[in-house]
């Protein structure tokens, strides 16, 4: 008896591996960073956000909701001073919402209002074939959670990735 329970479980068990290594990647958000000539005061940036359309969420963060009042963005004052983050959360954020330009969109409208400059986490400005490749990258992302039966910004994902 113990051996028929293997054959059966095998298939099981790979595909809960396959879920876990494709949940693994996709469980992760993609960063820029505006970079302002000076730093921000709380409610500076409260007024900047709100020009922007993000809703504020306590402790001087700022964040894009989608229809069931899931986090899609989030922008905050960094860690340094002169720095705000903006971070898209990759498993709420449905592809057909186009969550990578819009987030791009909104970091360039925050740079231009505050004089700064659109950088990655690496601090390197975003070029336009960078934003492309991030592109390129999150549709794969997209793909992975699609496989696995998670499509990004479906209930099931919001339960997986809460």
């Amino acid at each position: 008896a113990g051996g028929a329970i293997v054959p059966e479980m095998a298939p099981v068990r790979e595909h809960a591996r396959q879920l876990d290594e494709a949940c693994a990647q996709p469980d992760a958000g993609i960063g820029l960073n505006i970079e302002t000539p000076t730093a921000l005061s709380p409610g500076e940036l409260a007024a900047l956000a709100g020009g922007l359309g993000l809703q504020e969420r306590g402790n001087t963060r700022f964040a894009a909701l989608g229809d069931e009042g899931e986090v899609l963005r989030a922008l905050a004052l960094g860690e340094r001073a002169e720095q705000l983050p903006l971070l898209l959360d990759v498993p709420r954020a449905s592809e057909h919402l186009e969550p990578w330009q819009r987030m791009v969109e909104v970091a360039r409208a925050c740079a231009e209002r505050t004089g700064g400059q659109v950088v990655d986490d690496a601090n390197r400005p975003l070029t336009a074939a960078a934003a492309a490749e991030v592109e390129r990258q999150l549709a794969m992302r997209y793909r992975t959670l699609h496989e696995a039966g998670l499509d990004a910004g479906a209930p099931a994902a919001l339960r997986v990735f809460n």
